[in-house]
């Protein structure tokens, strides 16, 4: 507790009890500065009277008020709006420009740190890509589906070669019934 107090304010203010009597009442004609009784404060005390009497007062007749009709208060409203639209348009405006500009500036500040964050989240993704691309290469089915398509690639080859060949042979026959057409002879070679 002693330590609170002392790192407290208020621990640097004395403290002093106060004993409070209420018996005692400051008597009329008591000069409080000075501490001296004086009489002639008392009888001014009582002279003074504390409310002045109320006066009686003239009537007051109210001014004539005429209230507007409800056309002159419409066509008031329609001159005061008339007036008034131009300075509005013209604050709306001014505004809008400042809105403007200050967009335009918020764009031009945030932009570079935007584009910065679109290119990692560019470079992220890709690498995401990239990783998954090369567990999925790495599974069993990807595996058996690249192995058949090496066999097709093979199978493929080897077809296109057969193809060929049956070619060559179909021209050379096709070669040697021509030859044979007008002699009934073979003119080609023979090939075992």
């Amino acid at each position: 507790m002693t330590k609170d107090r002392k790192n407290s304010r208020v621990a640097d203010l004395p403290f002093v009890p106060v004993e409070l009597n209420y018996d005692y009442i400051t008597p009329i004609g008591m000069d409080l500065q000075t501490g001296v009784r004086d009489i002639n404060l008392a009888k001014q005390a009582y002279n003074i009277p504390l409310v002045e009497p109320a006066q009686p007062s003239d009537p007051v007749e109210p001014p004539d008020y005429k209230a507007p009709t409800l056309d002159d208060a419409v066509a008031s409203s329609i001159r005061y709006q008339q007036e008034l639209n131009p300075i509005l348009a013209d604050r709306q405006r001014q505004a809008a420009d400042i809105a403007l500009q200050q967009s335009r500036a918020q764009v031009a500040a945030l932009f570079p740190y935007l584009d910065a964050a679109g290119q990692r989240a560019t470079e992220r993704n890709l690498r995401a890509s990239e990783r998954f691309r090369a567990f999925k290469e790495q599974l069993p089915s990807s595996i058996q589906d690249i192995m058949s398509k090496k066999q097709a690639q093979i199978a493929s080859a080897a077809n296109a070669f057969a193809t060929e060949a049956q070619a060559i042979a179909m021209q050379q026959q096709a070669a040697t019934g021509f030859g044979q057409s007008g002699t009934n002879r073979y003119a080609g070679r023979r090939i075992a």
